[in-house]
């Protein structure tokens, strides 16, 4: 059954203070698995992926709430969980990477292309590296963008796919987004990361600023401070590993590496 822990964070989205809508509902809805809904009316929302199919149907018939839309940024298996089912019950429009291999049809969105969804303008971004295709949808209106696996607190996806310039152009594209954009990730890792960060860089404490606090949607302004992941090219980064004046992908591909091994 549903239960209220599995939307335990709402964030007004709108700068205007007699706008309600939109809404940002999100929390852990399977394992480490965050789900999102975005509320643009009284009884409609929109979902970025599938972390957990039949609790998000609970979830949209407890809150009386209609599924106008689902963005999917990949196709891992915990992305997709009763995705098929999920389609079908709602009828709900769904967009997904051109080229994905994905049930039920929809629409396949294409890298820089803009579309509209519930009244929302949104820009879908290739930020592939983690999988052969990862997207991120970024809201402009909104200052919010959801980025599936690409990026984490304090860290960033495993690279299945790669190669590391190509993860590395994908993170510095999430990087180059507006200061004030908020980041939907798709994984709690935070304490692991930040473990991974005290043992890695013990002499660069700014990196460990957001320890304890910093919590989903990620502030990117925060994320371009501490996140090592977002800093490959940043000197420090390559003096406290060893790595003076290497090329930021490789130190990014070295990063990954020892990440894997915590």
């Amino acid at each position: 059954m549903y239960c209220l822990t599995f939307l335990d964070c709402s964030i007004h989205l709108s700068d205007e203070a007699t706008m309600h809508y939109p809404i940002l509902h999100s929390g852990l809805l399977k394992g480490d698995n965050y789900g999102y809904f975005v509320q643009t009316g009284p009884r409609e929302v929109l979902a970025v992926d599938a972390p957990e199919g039949r609790v998000m149907l609970e979830i949209l018939k407890h809150k009386s709430w209609t599924l106008k839309a689902l963005l999917l940024t990949h196709t891992h298996h915990d992305h997709v969980v009763y995705l098929e089912e999920l389609l079908q019950k709602t009828g709900c429009a769904f967009f997904h990477p051109e080229g994905a291999e994905v049930p039920g049809g929809g629409r396949g969105v294409t890298d820089g292309e803009s579309f509209e969804v519930n009244g929302l303008r949104v820009q879908a971004l290739d930020t592939s590296g983690h999988s052969d295709l990862d997207f991120s949808y970024w809201f402009p209106d909104l200052d919010l963008c959801f980025c599936g696996d690409t990026l984490f607190a304090s860290g960033c996806g495993r690279m299945f796919a790669g190669p590391p310039e190509r993860f590395w152009a994908s993170l510095k594209r999430l990087r180059e987004l507006p200061e004030a954009t908020r980041i939907c990730c798709g994984h709690d890792y935070l304490g692991d990361n930040l473990r991974f960060v005290r043992q890695t860089f013990p002499n660069l404490p700014v990196l460990r600023s957001v320890e304890g606090w910093d919590v989903m949607p990620l502030r990117l302004a925060v994320q371009r401070k501490c996140n090592p992941f977002l800093m490959a090219d940043d000197p420090r980064i390559a003096v406290s590993m060893g790595l003076e004046g290497a090329d930021p992908a490789m130190i990014f591909k070295k990063l990954r590496e020892l990440r894997n091994q915590l």
